[in-house]
């Protein structure tokens, strides 16, 4: 049986050390328990019984055949809402998530949008 975390659980993938520390720091700050893991092949596995409120995805961290970053992605859309961190905003995968953000300057738009699907999903527990 999955366990529903509600919405303070974010998942966030990526290999890059220093997206991971600034995420962390922003999302705990706001309320978040942030889990991680440094690619969508391995979240796939470690996230088992886990649902997280919501999923932010480092486009680096996706496997380089399209096809497979769209089989992983539309996996874990069925689950939790996937916002895409990219170096253009989008990779040829913005079908493929809820929310697009171009990496070099994600901060205050990603915020603003975990805090609104935040509160459009009853608000932090």
């Amino acid at each position: 049986m999955r366990k529903n975390l509600g919405n303070q659980h974010i998942l966030v993938i990526s290999a890059d050390e220093g997206l991971v520390r600034d995420l962390r720091s922003r999302l705990e700050g706001a309320g978040f328990t942030v889990l991680f893991s440094s690619s969508l092949e391995r979240s796939f596995l470690e996230m088992g019984s886990v649902v997280p409120f919501l999923m932010v995805v480092e486009v680096e961290a996706t496997p380089d055949k399209l096809w497979q970053a769209k089989k992983f992605l539309g996996w874990f859309r069925r689950r939790s809402p996937v916002f895409l961190l990219s170096k253009d905003g989008s990779e040829g995968l913005e079908k493929d998530c809820d929310r697009c953000f171009p990496k070099t300057d994600y901060q205050e738009a990603l915020m603003s949008s975990i805090q609104k699907w935040a509160g459009r999903n009853g608000g932090l527990h």
